[in-house]
């Protein structure tokens, strides 16, 4: 058992060490090299330039056999959708295989540790899940950034309308001009324009990689009135309004509900904190929850109990506006 768990940890080590090697060391492959080479060279003077990707990767994984097994499966794009979400160049091949070697370390030191199944399965989903909240947490952050500087972003695109220039040099001026939450997907959007992709799927494309629902009035408004006409830069103006309105009252909310979602935290580390001291100044007093059997029960019930009552706090207080 003992040679078991030393030799499925250190794979487990070797893998992760792996994985995160792929990951860092990522970059243009050599057939996009050439593209943006030539690309320059044409429409640039030879002069090098920021063009962001120009060749989509359609792989889920550099491993042609585990890529093949990923297309079969519907969450693997679910996953790819998170990552580009994120603005993560980690592949889907690479997500999985870190939540694997993870939950596998888990399952192996805390079966080693503890000898206890049911606690090792649970270690095992928790540490496996690890990579998944932190594609999620990046995804927050960033489109978090997006809406802050959106709605300027927005009024520098009805200016530029206004002042006489077409859609297409709105776009460039935004993706110039706007800070590089807003700037870098307007330019991606502009590119796929010049090289000849429709307006609407390239702002449908933009929509797909920011879940934003202050993007989708943009462009569901931009759409509409391309279809039936009107005055676009009115109706932008009063996106713009709006978007900065829900803001004034999601703040608003925000300190509405500060004291509940600072009760939630409290009563989340308030356990914790006691079983650590009580740990250190009465040892015997914490060992009988770990060597008991009702104890186990007892210890595997507040947790669960602890997590379900800190995901209700967080649903209460969490109003969307």
């Amino acid at each position: 058992m003992l040679l078991a768990a030393v030799i499925s940890a250190f794979l487990a080590v070797v893998l992760l060490v792996w994985g995160a090697y792929r990951y860092l060391s990522q970059g243009p492959d050599e057939t996009e090299r050439r593209v943006r080479a030539r690309m320059q060279a044409l429409g640039h003077g030879g002069e090098p330039v920021a063009l962001p990707s120009l060749l989509r990767d359609e792989h889920l994984s550099e491993i042609p056999t585990f890529d093949r097994a990923l297309h079969r499966f519907g969450i693997a794009r679910r996953l790819e959708l998170l990552l580009k979400q994120a603005d993560m160049k980690m592949k889907v091949g690479v997500l999985i295989l870190l939540m694997l070697v993870l939950a596998a370390l888990g399952f192996v030191v805390v079966n080693w540790i503890t000898g206890h199944l049911l606690l090792a399965l649970a270690t095992a989903f928790l540490l496996g899940a690890i990579p998944i909240f932190h594609v999620k947490r990046k995804k927050a952050v960033r489109i978090r950034r997006f809406e802050q500087n959106f709605p300027d972003a927005l009024d520098l695109f009805v200016n530029a309308l206004r002042a006489g220039y077409a859609f297409s040099g709105a776009m460039s001026m935004v993706a110039e001009e706007a800070p590089p939450a807003v700037g870098k997907e307007f330019a991606i959007a502009f590119e796929e324009h010049e090289l000849g992709m429709e307006t609407k799927d390239c702002l449908l494309n933009m929509v797909e990689r920011v879940d934003s629902l202050d993007l989708k009035l943009f462009v569901t408004a931009i759409i509409i009135q391309r279809e039936t006409g009107g005055n676009l830069a009115e109706v932008l103006d009063k996106i713009s309004y709006v978007i900065r309105e829900r803001f004034r009252i999601l703040g608003e909310v925000r300190a509405y509900s500060a004291q509940g979602r600072f009760s939630g935290l409290v009563l989340g580390l308030l356990p914790i904190i006691m079983a650590v001291i009580f740990t250190i100044m009465v040892p015997d007093y914490m060992v009988v929850l770990i060597t008991d059997p009702m104890g186990k029960i007892l210890l595997g019930a507040a947790v669960i109990l602890q997590i379900l009552g800190f995901v209700t706090i967080r649903r209460i207080v969490n109003v969307r506006v």
